[in-house]
């Protein structure tokens, strides 16, 4: 089975197609056409450019307040968890992430660079970082 190389899960492809084999499908989650350009700095733009298009940009936003709605789209996906729909999880960590990208991009933050540094510095760390519970 062949899936949308934008995916990280082949098995999620498939069943939100619901098929076996999805090769030379275009996948329905990130509907690209030429899916392997998908980069998160290119995320992160878009995610900002739509935010502004939306007019979610009029007047600027603190960084707290911005922290805040990540928060809040946190604790919407934390209460879908409570009712078992995990469709709703989904959707409300992608809010999140949305939130975060705009966030980044308004900001200047690099979030691709921040990312593949901090996954490298923790892959040099301790089993459970020295004793952690969780």
């Amino acid at each position: 089975m062949k899936g949308c190389l934008n995916c990280v899960n082949e098995q999620e492809t498939a069943y939100l197609m619901g098929m076996k084999d999805t090769t030379g499908i275009k996948c329905p989650v990130c509907r690209l056409e030429d899916v392997e350009k998908r980069t998160l700095s290119n995320l992160v733009v878009e995610a900002h450019k739509t935010a502004i298009e939306k007019g979610w940009w009029v007047s600027s936003r603190s960084t707290l307040e911005c922290i805040a709605l990540i928060h809040a789209e946190l604790g919407e996906a934390v209460e879908a968890v409570r009712k078992g729909d995990d469709q709703h999880v989904v959707e409300e960590l992608a809010d999140a992430l949305i939130r975060v990208f705009d966030l980044c991009g308004e900001r200047g933050w690099n979030l691709e660079r921040a990312l593949t540094d901090k996954m490298a510095y923790n892959k040099t760390r301790p089993y459970r970082h020295g004793g952690k519970l969780a």
